[in-house]
């Protein structure tokens, strides 16, 4: 499971608006003192991101709380968005130069890898629309 903390801003009767500050994997590294790519997170500037979630416990605004989101909600965020677009692209890719001449497999393959992931971004976004399931819905709110 994933936890982060987060602090109550707004307070309704079925729902709470949490703030949270996105982190760098950087910050839990090991390896961040002899890394350039953690040379490049401290570059950039903390963000904030309001989520609003539905709950039925009582919260008082300024609180500290813990957000969980189970496993098996990430790993299928991700399928949907990353894995769906990615097989699009390498199936699309390998099967269009079998469909074209020999003197335009390289061009074939480019424009068969666009079009599948052209496709596996539709199809993606029509999985999600159609499963009607919000991704906070999985984020479970504690009390810290």
């Amino acid at each position: 499971m994933a936890i982060e903390q987060g602090e109550i801003i707004a307070v309704e009767s079925d729902r709470v608006w949490v703030k949270c500050q996105t982190q760098s994997a950087c910050t839990s590294c090991s390896a961040k003192s002899s890394c350039g790519t953690s040379v490049l997170a401290k570059a950039f500037p903390v963000r904030t991101q309001e989520l609003v979630i539905k709950t039925s416990e009582p919260f008082q605004i300024g609180q500290t709380v813990a957000l969980t989101v189970a496993d098996k909600a990430l790993l299928t965020a991700a399928f949907q968005v990353y894995l769906l677009p990615l097989l699009g692209l390498m199936l699309g890719a390998a099967i269009a130069p079998l469909l074209a001449p020999i003197s335009y497999q390289e061009l074939s393959s480019i424009g068969g890898g666009l079009l599948g992931l052209s496709l596996g971004l539709v199809f993606a976004k029509r999985v999600h629309q159609k499963n009607q399931h919000h991704p906070l819905d999985d984020i479970q709110i504690n009390h810290k």
